[in-house]
């Protein structure tokens, strides 16, 4: 049973390349949504009508904040924090029969099983599925909503930029704020992006948007 529940945990920390590849995709889009929505311009009315249409969604899980999708925190919490009593009121006998169907050669086994490890071992298991597609949809509503926006910004005459942030609080809403620090730290995915700076960024005030006329589109 425990062994079970160690098999999980294992599957569920080390990720296969298709996981790596959508989160590569998904910050890809993210990042692209993030930087195209908060840019400023002179002539920055050819662009609102493209940026309004971005805001108008209802926001996936974990859109905000991917560590949302992920099962993994809540489950090491049940497994800390449940009672040593509760757990051991929990557990309970499943008996089978084995062999040819009841003549000499069958065999009656019991095995020892816990409703709280059959919960932690459904969820890793559900959670390898579901946290794959909840970056899916994520990545498909970034990128449908900021198509047109990134499109504007390369054919309309907008000017110069007119606000600037540094890339340093880009990254700290990003790899901080909305979890994807966490998400490539946690299932050591060395192929994702993640800024030099990363361990500083929780401790990174942000600036304020300064007025610039040196940018330009």
């Amino acid at each position: 049973m425990f062994a079970e529940l160690r098999e999980a945990l294992e599957k569920y920390l080390n990720r296969d390349e298709e996981f790596c590849l959508q989160v590569n995709k998904t910050l890809d889009k993210v990042i692209a949504f993030d930087i195209h929505s908060r840019i400023k311009y002179e002539n920055q009315e050819l662009l609102e009508p493209w940026q309004e249409m971005s805001y108008s969604f209802d926001k996936p899980t974990g859109f905000d904040d991917v560590r949302e999708l992920f099962v993994l925190d809540e489950v090491l919490e049940e497994i800390m924090m449940v009672a040593d009593m509760t757990f051991l009121q929990a557990f309970y006998i499943v008996q089978s029969n084995e062999g040819d169907g009841g003549g000499s050669g069958s065999s009656e086994t019991t095995e020892l099983h816990n409703t709280f490890v059959d919960e932690w071992i459904k969820a890793l298991t559900e959670g390898l599925v579901n946290e794959l597609e909840g970056l899916k949809t994520i990545m498909k509503s970034c990128a449908n909503r900021s198509y047109a926006s990134e499109w504007a910004q390369l054919f309309e005459e907008l000017g110069k930029c007119t606000n600037h942030r540094t890339v340093r609080t880009f990254a700290k809403d990003i790899f901080y704020k909305r979890g994807y620090g966490w998400l490539i730290e946690t299932f050591n995915l060395d192929t994702v992006y993640r800024p030099s700076y990363i361990d500083d960024l929780p401790d990174w005030v942000d600036d304020s948007d300064t007025t610039t006329t040196t940018s330009t589109v």
